[in-house]
Order: C-alpha cells, then sequence, then structure tokens
C-alpha cells in the first residue's frame, strides 16, 4: 500500500478542492452564456477583481456587468474550459483555465457574424466559509478571429434566460 492514511487523506482532499474549483469555473461558463447574472456573482467573492481584458469590475458588478456587456453586442455564446492547471495552497489556490468560445456578435447594421476566441482566465481563489471562490481574474487573450460560416437556420429551445431547458434539471 502506497502512503500513509494521512497522506492519501491529504491528496483526497487537494482532489476535492481541485474539482470544486472546476466546478466553479463550469459555473460561471453557464451563467455567462445562460446571461443569468445571480449564476455569474456566486463564482466570485463580494469584493473580487476582475480585469476581463480592459473592463473592470468587482464581485458585486460582475455579473450583472457581463451580462448588460453580452446584452449589448452579442446574440448568441458558447464558452468552453479546455486545459486548466489547479495548484491549491491552503486555502488560497492559482488557476489558470484556457477557453474557447464562439461569440455570434451583433454588427450594428441588422447582422451578425461569428467570432472566435481563445483566452485564458487568470484566476486566484479563496476558500472562504468552506467555499471555493474567485477572488481575482484577469482574462489573458490569446487570439480571436471572425469566422466565416453560414448559419442554419434551427428550431431549439436553447435560450439565454431562465426559460432554458437546463434550468429545469439543474435546479431542485
Amino acid at each position: 500500500m502506497a502512503g500513509s492514511i494521512e497522506d492519501r487523506a491529504a491528496e483526497l482532499m487537494d482532489r476535492l478542492d481541485r474539482e470544486a474549483i472546476r466546478e466553479v469555473l463550469s459555473r460561471y461558463c453557464r451563467g455567462v452564456d445562460r446571461r443569468d447574472p445571480d449564476i455569474v456573482t456566486s463564482c466570485y467573492h463580494h469584493d473580487a477583481y476582475d480585469d476581463h481584458m480592459g473592463r473592470e469590475f468587482s464581485g458585486e458588478t460582475v455579473g450583472q456587468g457581463l451580462v448588460d456587456w453580452m446584452d449589448e453586442e452579442m446574440v448568441k455564446t458558447a464558452h468552453n474550459i479546455t486545459t486548466s492547471n489547479i495548484e491549491v495552497f491552503g486555502d488560497t489556490a492559482g488557476s489558470e483555465a484556457y477557453t474557447t468560445s464562439f461569440h455570434i456578435r451583433k454588427d450594428g447594421k441588422g447582422g451578425d457574424y461569428v467570432l472566435f476566441s481563445v483566452a485564458r482566465y487568470v484566476d486566484r481563489f479563496e476558500r472562504r466559509d468552506g467555499q471555493w471562490k474567485i477572488s481575482s481574474r484577469v482574462v489573458v487573450g490569446e487570439f480571436s478571429g471572425e469566422l466565416g460560416m453560414n448559419r442554419w437556420p434551427v428550431d431549439s429551445p436553447a435560450r439565454q434566460d431562465r426559460s432554458d431547458p437546463s434550468y429545469g434539471v439543474l435546479e431542485p
């Protein structure tokens, strides 16, 4: 048997902490894509700082601020977390999570176009009252560009609000 019970317990706690942080990263993406400010805000401590490539928010303003920005400029978004590197240091952690996202952007002329973006969320997490949340975030853009895409009309129940079908299965 490799390692003591204490070593195995510490390894298990480390894995649980990392999974809790990954859950926050995923929940954040869902909140942005569903344009749900409460979900986005739930990922941040109230006194957190977010530098979203020049747009700055606090933990209290980030949810509504990002939703307002999306409503202003986007028809739809789809954010995905890919590689995530997480290091836990007691009740703090550092995270570098790569994100790929597709944004159907309004062009201001009655049409829209697709923007593909790759960025990194460089986060400091803190565990307070047993919950991991973001205490600071810097969004580091890697590259982005417009994609050629012929959109097909799709009859879909997808919504950017609480009428999306995901709310029916992800809430009690």
